[in-house]
């Protein structure tokens, strides 16, 4: 039973719309990158920086720009927050963050047992995402260091 303030998608023809065009659009973009050849005009499409990689940046940027858009400010904000959180990760880990500031990549666990990683840059790779995940999903330090008390 829907309550009042719901509304189906069937009552939005506009939203399904929209849905139904961005589905097109990806399998279009799919068929389109897989027919490419490695290669265009001397510039790598599927390396490192290479074609596929801006777009998939851009592609993130855009699935952010239209849950804001389309959901709006209060949406993105209550409803939506660990997608736009995922999709900034995302466009971060495209671009390269986890190697852009650090001696080595931070998702490899050789950069937290290796003598040539200086130990500042080991406490800032564990402490950051604990502070992000208390500030956007309102852990406790409690729940943070996995105890099961309930504060």
């Amino acid at each position: 039973m829907m309550k009042d303030h719901e509304i189906s998608i069937a009552a939005r023809p506009r939203v399904s719309a929209i849905y139904i065009v961005l589905a097109c659009l990806s399998l279009l973009l799919v068929a389109i990158a897989t027919m490419l050849p490695t290669e265009i005009a001397g510039i790598p499409v599927y390396d490192e920086d290479g074609f596929i990689e801006d777009l998939t940046v851009l592609g993130y940027i855009l699935c952010a720009a239209l849950i804001l858009i389309l959901g709006g400010w209060t949406f993105a904000r209550k409803k939506a927050l660990g997608i736009l959180t995922i999709l900034l990760l995302l466009t971060a880990r495209e671009l390269n963050f986890h190697t852009r500031f650090t001696t080595m990549s931070i998702t490899k666990t050789r950069f937290y047992f290796s003598a040539d990683v200086p130990f500042v840059e080991k406490f800032a790779a564990i402490l950051e995402p604990r502070r992000d995940c208390r500030r956007h999903f309102g852990l406790s330090h409690a729940a943070m260091a996995g105890s099961s008390s309930i504060a």
